[in-house]
Parts: C-alpha cells; sequence; structure tokens
C-alpha cells in the first residue's frame, strides 16, 4: 500500500457551518461490481486550517500491489472513527458507499456497518434536478466542474484508469500511477470546490431565515402591478441566475432570492368539498350551508352538486403552486373545471413566516422544474 498526503489551499467559497465534519470521499475500482473487483484506490480529503492556511487535507491510499485492498480498508476505517463525519461524495449513495460496504462484508471485516452510520450528502442526487435548467449535457461531475468553470488536468474516464491500473501492476511505470493518483486527487478537489452548490438544495427546500413579500401597487389600474418576494438563503450561492417564464420571474443571487409573479384581479370561487351539507342560492349565486339556509324558503334554494357548492370573492390572488388550503390557504378557482388554484393576495401577505415560507418553496419548485411551465428561460448571472 502508498499512502500519499498532500494539501489543496483554495477558497471554496461559503459552505454550512457544519463543513468541518465534512469527509469528501472518492474511491476507484477495478470494475462496477463489488462482487467482481476490488479497490485500488481510496481517497478522502477534510477541511483543516484558518484564514489564509485553511485548505484541504487529502489522503489518498493505493492498492500498489493487488493485494492491500483490505490493508485500504482498514485504515479508512480508522479514520472515520476518529471523529463524527458527513461523508460527501458525487453519486455516492448509489455506487461509493455500497461498494465500499460490500467489500467491508466480503473481506470479513468488523464495523462493516460504519459507513452505514454516518449522515451523507450526495451532490449528484442535489444537482440532479437542475441539470435540465442549466441545460447541461450531462449530470457527472466533470459537467457540472465545466459549468462552473473549474478546469482539469486530468482527462482520463474510470475506464481508461482500469487499463492503467493494471498496466501500472504489469510494469510499474511511474507516469501511470501518476495518472491514477491525479485522477482521483481532482476528483476529491473539485467536489470540494462544487460542494456551495450544495445551497441549491436550500432554494428547492424552502430553507429560508426569513421572508419578505408587498405588493407593487394596490391600484386596479395599474398596469404593472406584482407580488414581489424575497427569501434569504441559510447558505448564500456560488453562482446566480434568472428564469423568466409567463407565471413570473426568478432571480437567485449570493443570499438572495427575489421572485415576483403577476396576480391575478378579479372575481373568483371558493369550492367546498362536503357539498352535501350545503343549499345553493340560485338568486345570489352562492351556497350556503345547511344549518343556515333551512331558514331560506325552499323554493329559493336547492340541493348542492360539486360544481356549485362555492363562494364567490373579488380580490386580488396568485396562483398556488399545488393545492395547499388543508394546511394553510384558502383556495380559489376561476370555475369547477379549473385546475389552477389560487390564493387571495391579503391572506398571503399576512402570513406567517412557516406559511409563508412552504408558499414560496412551492413556487420555487414549480417556477424551476414544472413540466406544465414550458416558456422559461434561464440565464446564469456573471460576476
Amino acid at each position: 500500500m502508498i499512502t500519499k498526503q498532500s494539501f489543496y489551499r483554495t477558497s471554496s467559497g461559503n459552505l454550512p457551518d457544519d463543513s468541518n465534519r465534512f469527509l469528501y470521499i472518492d474511491i476507484e475500482t477495478t470494475g462496477l461490481s463489488a462482487g467482481s473487483s476490488m479497490i485500488y484506490m481510496i481517497g478522502c480529503g477534510y477541511l483543516t486550517g484558518r484564514g489564509p492556511d485553511r485548505g484541504l487535507t487529502l489522503i489518498q491510499w493505493f492498492n500498489d500491489d493487488a493485494v492491500s485492498e483490505e490493508m485500504i480498508l482498514k485504515v479508512f476505517r480508522d479514520l472515520l472513527a476518529e471523529k463524527e463525519r458527513t461523508l460527501v461524495t458525487f453519486n455516492g449513495d448509489s455506487f461509493d458507499l455500497p461498494y465500499l460496504r460490500q467489500r467491508f462484508q466480503l473481506l470479513d471485516l468488523p464495523l462493516a456497518e460504519t459507513v452505514r452510520s454516518y449522515p451523507t450528502i450526495d451532490l449528484y442526487r442535489i444537482l440532479k434536478p437542475f441539470r435540465n435548467l442549466f441545460s447541461l449535457p450531462r449530470g457527472r461531475q466533470k459537467n457540472w466542474e465545466i459549468f462552473m468553470g473549474i478546469s482539469r488536468e486530468d482527462t482520463m474516464s474510470g475506464r481508461d484508469l482500469i487499463k492503467i491500473y493494471k498496466n501500472w501492476l504489469a510494469g510499474r511505470d511511474p507516469a501511470a500511477k501518476d495518472m491514477l493518483f491525479l485522477h482521483n486527487y481532482e476528483d476529491i478537489c473539485h467536489l470540494y470546490r462544487l460542494s456551495p452548490l450544495m445551497a441549491l438544495a436550500d432554494v428547492t427546500e424552502g430553507a429560508f431565515l426569513h421572508c419578505e413579500a408587498r405588493l407593487s401597487s394596490r391600484d386596479p389600474a395599474a398596469d404593472e402591478k406584482e407580488a414581489v418576494f424575497s427569501c434569504f438563503l441559510k447558505t448564500p450561492l456560488p453562482m446566480g441566475f434568472t428564469l423568466k417564464s409567463s407565471r413570473g420571474k426568478l432571480t437567485a443571487c449570493k443570499d438572495r432570492i427575489m421572485i415576483k409573479l403577476p396576480p391575478v384581479t378579479g372575481s373568483m370561487k371558493h369550492f367546498f368539498r362536503d357539498y352535501n351539507n350545503y343549499y345553493y342560492l340560485p338568486l345570489e349565486d352562492r351556497a350556503i350551508h345547511k344549518s343556515v339556509g333551512i331558514y331560506v324558503e325552499k323554493q329559493h334554494r336547492r340541493k348542492c352538486s360539486a360544481s356549485d357548492c362555492y363562494v364567490k370573492k373579488y380580490g386580488v390572488f396568485l396562483p398556488l403552486p399545488y393545492k395547499m388550503e388543508d394546511r394553510h390557504f384558502t383556495s380559489f378557482r376561476p370555475d369547477y373545471s379549473s385546475q389552477e388554484y389560487y390564493v387571495e393576495i391579503d391572506e398571503l401577505l399576512s402570513a406567517e413566516q412557516e406559511q409563508l415560507r412552504e408558499y414560496l418553496a412551492g413556487q420555487v419548485r414549480f417556477l424551476l422544474f414544472s413540466k406544465k411551465l414550458r416558456d422559461r428561460t434561464v440565464t446564469q448571472l456573471k460576476d
């Protein structure tokens, strides 16, 4: 076994407060199946130092003789046992970590479940929903590196490296060993540099510190009336972007997201679901609960159906990203057949932070990912 330790001094931008517990992991294997292949390198990186001396300490263990895998797994396990860790990978939940666990088990090493016991962050899973939004050809780590302007010296694929490793075993060519170490080294360093993109998860999950809402104008004659929302992120984004669509506009930059939605002014209907408990009053064009409706003359009332069990309201409305009235808001629709739900803007502007946060998180997900929205355009903001 060959052990190599190095230090990567660079600023990766803003990271979560618990990033000192992050352990960046990447493994190199001779195949995809843990039952018929083996690990020939494990690389790990963790943050050390402060201020200008802060950076990533890297340790790489190389199975240089094709029989050192067990020793590598043991020293890796010892590193995990030193402190509480959060394991950061790229597609590690699907490959690296299950592969490691299976190799522990097949080699009958104790504490095979150690890897399972640690919390994980899989950057591939976080970024997967954003791949099409940012028009990436594929969702691999190298694609995200190009997107973020990160360049590589290494040009090899994992499949190429298996051949290079076999060549190393056959001839001990130093150049082959250097290529193997370089690929693993850059995978870990660039995973570290991409890790500020974790903040994109805060965008879609509604992990906002605070939300603010306002209506640009309450003048019914105003042509440019819009609802404006500001959401402040826990961790700043490493890049900014703007999305424009018929539904609204979203701008994400640093520690803030701004959402602008065009409201609808007019008459909307709120439909009661338990229509068997209501009467419809044709002269008033509204539904009324039976406990009150029994006092209305029979010729002026009739049993409600689902489509006429409503009350109407004139006001200013915003679309709901999905049906939320069961939890927070009173929903409205233009008519019974409409699939679009709305909330009255005054109810939204007066909502508690938790309610507003959930509404805005839903709007963000709709604006970014809904297949119903076909006219979205996304522009990356330059520094």
